[in-house]
């Protein structure tokens, strides 16, 4: 136990603590240890254990964990929790390796994994590894850049030397090959941008990039908005810029699917995920939201605010959506534009305010939802910044809003504040949850 403030690995017990690792007693008996602090009571009840997560926290002034790391080489890829040494075992035992290390990275886009081998032959194939990896890990395990090394740097202490190891190269400058049509420029500057790269090859691999599934979303939406017809699917189906052309040109001569445009209204049905939170049957099942905020310039007026969020919830019918429960279960429903109430626009000078009271401020201004009748989102007008600057602070319910859509949100609100027009709407949620 540490005290306030002070960073320490979190533990965590009680009821919903696991039994160990699924066929890994050596990584259970680790990762999942006696809890010192369990009174007769805990005991009787089986909360005798805590897992060791790794992560490195502190307690905050106003009750909330602040996360700040790892301290041991488990990191969370692509939202599954993996051990690099694990990957580095594996890999040291592929044919042609003699010694492996395996590191993350951090990304614009998120963590990457990357693999360093020391090879006892002159001939070894990178891609013949990688495909030999790939057979025995899963996906995600699979660094996005392998590099062989002539040596594993250490430290005087002996340790990994992580600073010596080489850059990781994502671009092979000796095997690329450059887009020979409009479709596939197109297509490389989508993804340079998205994977914040320089340059990308026709035959370049999209995970091998540093891409995951929410990036693939993210392509998929531009793509869209460029007019083009796809799911998440197509990606992990074709990878490579070529590929992904050929499905295009493929999809565009069999398939003509027309986007909703306009004020979308009526019911429609839940998607699998919005199902499985409503039959959760939570007491507190209206505050389940999110949170985002734009840095927006300090002279922006209320009246340009509101006028960009009327705009937005016309753009976004899922803004206008309540859920209405009926004797065949639960379904969703757009409220028509001129039947829809804008929430009021609330505004704080947080110069006015301590750390604890902004949370609090915050926390009430996204306690008000009703999924029956709606809104559920809300948006608030911050000033009193030490940049000089304002902030947009918006809210909004699970059920309307994941990641992906921050982003998105948080771009049309860029363009309406700045006076620009929205593209025309991409599939709209009902279309969705019909595929």
């Amino acid at each position: 136990m540490v005290p306030l403030g002070t960073q320490g690995e979190l533990y965590i017990g009680g009821a919903g603590l696991a039994l160990g690792y699924l066929n890994r007693p050596e990584l259970t008996e680790e990762y999942f240890i006696d809890n010192p602090f369990a009174t007769e009571s805990d005991r009787e009840k089986g909360y005798h254990r805590l897992y060791r997560t790794g992560d490195v926290v502190r307690w905050r002034q106003d009750g909330n964990l602040e996360y700040l790391g790892r301290n041991d080489q488990q990191v969370k890829i692509r939202g599954h929790r993996v051990e690099l040494g694990e990957i580095a075992n594996t890999l040291s035992k592929l044919d042609g390796v003699s010694q492996a290390v395996v590191i993350d990275i951090e990304r614009e886009q998120g963590k990457a994994l990357v693999g360093y081998v020391v090879v006892s032959t002159t001939d070894i194939d990178i891609e013949a590894l990688r495909r030999a990896l790939s057979i025995e890990l899963p996906d995600y395990m699979v660094p996005s850049v392998l590099m062989c090394i002539d040596e594993v740097p250490l430290t005087i202490n002996g340790k990994l030397d992580r600073r010596a190891l080489p850059a990781p190269k994502w671009i092979g400058a000796d095997s690329y090959c450059a887009p020979s049509n409009e479709l596939q420029q197109q297509l490389c500057e989508v993804w340079q941008s998205m994977l914040g790269v320089e340059r990308v090859g026709i035959d370049d691999d999209f995970f091998r990039l540093g891409g995951d599934s929410i990036i693939s979303i993210q392509v998929v939406n531009r793509l869209r908005e460029l007019g083009y017809i796809l799911n998440v699917k197509a990606i992990f189906d074709h990878p490579t810029i070529e590929r992904l052309a050929e499905y295009l040109q493929q999809a565009k001569s069999e398939t003509n699917i027309l986007t909703e445009q306009g004020s979308l209204t009526g019911e429609f049905g839940l998607l699998p995920i919005q199902h499985w939170f409503i039959n959760q049957a939570l007491t507190a099942e209206h505050h389940w939201n999110q949170a985002f905020t734009v840095r927006i310039p300090a002279e922006t007026t209320t009246k340009a605010i509101q006028k960009a969020l009327s705009a937005l919830a016309a753009q976004h019918d899922m803004l206008r959506a309540t859920f209405m429960r009926t004797d065949n279960g639960c379904v969703q429903v757009y409220q028509a534009i001129e039947e829809f109430t804008l929430p009021e626009l609330f505004a704080s000078d947080i110069a006015l305010r301590d750390e604890a009271e902004v949370h609090a401020l915050l926390t009430d201004w996204q306690s008000h939802f009703d999924l029956a009748s709606g809104p559920l989102w809300q948006a608030g007008f911050l000033t009193g910044f030490e940049d000089g600057e304002a902030r947009l602070f918006f809210a909004a319910h699970h059920l309307v809003i994941d990641a992906v859509s921050w982003r998105i949100l948080a771009d049309d609100l860029r363009l309406l504040l700045t006076d620009q027009s929205l593209l025309d709407k991409g599939s709209s949620y009902r279309q969705w949850q019909m595929l």
